[in-house]
């Protein structure tokens, strides 16, 4: 009788450990591989989902780089076993919403899927969208943006849940450290030259400060259709002007940067020039248009963080680009900037909520790493914005040795900050914001621009 009690007791038990043991397996650790590919332990899986959108133009390399970026950056959260927030783990739904190239229709259509259809409350980097009809579905709604802009459309006290994540205000920095360079090695005057779209017409005005600031005489902008495919005429007018540089600030069409470039070089253009945007890619077809010699000592802004950047966790997300997807490419990977702001926000709170997420974002005090370097929010008291809604990106810069684009140097936070404040011609209302809040610090990068230099 006893040994039929025990086998009795004993079957129960392995019963009971059973149940216990398929209960607790959702708690079984388990492995995955983080950003830079080694084993980590994870715990339970998510048992929510969190959904983000990102507006971007799927017919520009800028923003099909910028779909692998974030498809990675919700792919490492989900292997690690979600986004622990707050207690919970949420599986991250990173949509990539195609809103068209400055497309008003397009925009307000990817918009209302966005928040009206699939109750996205999060949008989280955005490029060539219409951000004035972007916040007519977000601001009423209640969704957090923070996005890109180069307009004054995003900068309105009534606003709540928007955030200038990236835009120009801020960004004057990079332009001043590229044009003191080309100050120093002799040149006097320069000539902007740009596609004739919203955002030059914008940026070239705010460019022209910066290069009078760092000791340029800019000559009135020449600008040129999007369709333009002849450039003789515009390279014979520019040399016509005998000015010491050329900048390119914001041709977004490689094919036109480069033929821009060979008709200079056709005519005889033998000064200084600030090739724009370009990777080493563009530099090589570049170079095989017009040779070693002509871009040789150029320099500019730069989105390759190798050589530069040394933050682990940020080279760690490069080599995982790199296994998923080959050879790090630059496009788009500067505008990916604002997705370390959010997720700064949302582990520093705990929360998903857009109020809490706002309310942290717009009383922040301190810049956040990303793969380009610091990039930090500030108030707009020029504008009547007293919480930190606009942001000072930071920014990399090469000089071109021996046919080859070498890191140089990084534009700090500081640079973009300070410098923006002076060219604009707003120190005023920011003098007596600091009087009442007190100057805000920034990382610790080197800086060629202070306080005292306002």
């Amino acid at each position: 009788m006893k040994k039929r009690y025990w086998i009795v007791m004993a079957l129960a038990l392995a019963l009971v450990l059973g149940v216990l043991g398929v209960a607790c397996g959702k708690d079984e650790p388990t492995t995955s591989t983080d950003a830079g590919g080694a084993v980590t332990t994870a715990g339970a899986g998510p048992t929510e989902t969190l959904k983000i959108g990102a507006m971007v133009s799927l017919s520009t390399p800028q923003g099909l780089e910028m779909q692998k970026w974030l498809t990675m950056f919700a792919k490492i959260k989900n292997e690690a076993g979600g986004w622990d927030i707050g207690g919970t783990k949420y599986k991250l739904d990173y949509i990539i919403y195609d809103s068209g190239i400055s497309d008003t229709t397009q925009t307000r259509s990817a918009y209302e899927k966005a928040v009206l259809q699939d109750g996205v409350k999060h949008i989280v980097c955005t490029w060539t969208d219409v951000p004035a009809v972007a916040v007519t579905v977000t601001e009423p709604n209640e969704v957090l943006w923070m996005g890109l802009d180069f307009s004054p459309d995003t900068l309105k006290p009534e606003f709540n849940y928007t955030i200038r994540a990236q835009c120009l205000s801020f960004a004057l920095g990079a332009a001043y450290n590229m044009q003191k360079y080309y100050v120093d090695k002799g040149a006097k005057t320069s000539v902007i030259c740009d596609t004739d779209t919203l955002q030059s017409q914008v940026g070239n005005a705010n460019w022209a400060k910066s290069g009078e600031l760092a000791g340029l005489k800019e000559l009135e902008p020449i600008t040129f259709p999007n369709d333009t495919a002849d450039f003789a005429p515009v390279a014979t007018k520019i040399k016509s002007l005998d000015v010491d540089l050329v900048e390119f600030a914001y041709v977004n069409n490689p094919d036109q940067l480069v033929n821009l470039i060979r008709a200079l070089y056709d005519v005889g253009y033998d000064k200084f020039i600030y090739p724009g945007l370009i990777d080493p890619e563009m530099l090589a077809n570049i170079i095989s248009q017009v040779g070693e010699e002509y871009v040789e000592g150029w320099s500019g802004m730069y989105y390759d963080p190798r050589g530069i950047q040394t933050d682990p966790e940020m080279l760690a997300l490069v080599d995982r680009y790199e296994q998923e997807y080959g050879e790090l490419s630059q496009e788009g990977i500067y505008w990916i900037g604002p997705w370390f702001l959010f997720e700064e926000a949302v582990n520093a709170t705990q929360s998903i909520d857009v109020d809490v997420l706002t309310e942290y974002l717009k009383s922040m005090d301190h810049g956040v790493n990303t793969i380009c370097g610091y990039t930090q929010l500030f108030a707009r008291p020029d504008v009547g914005i007293m919480g930190t809604v606009d942001s000072a990106p930071g920014h990399y810069m090469y000089e071109i040795l021996d046919g080859q684009m070498v890191a140089k140097r990084t534009v700090s936070v500081k640079d973009q900050y300070l410098v923006s404040i002076k060219a604009l011609g707003v120190v005023e209302p920011f003098q007596k914001y600091w009087e009442e809040n007190g100057r805000p610090t920034f990382p610790e990068e080197e800086s060629l621009f202070d306080f005292s230099d306002l």
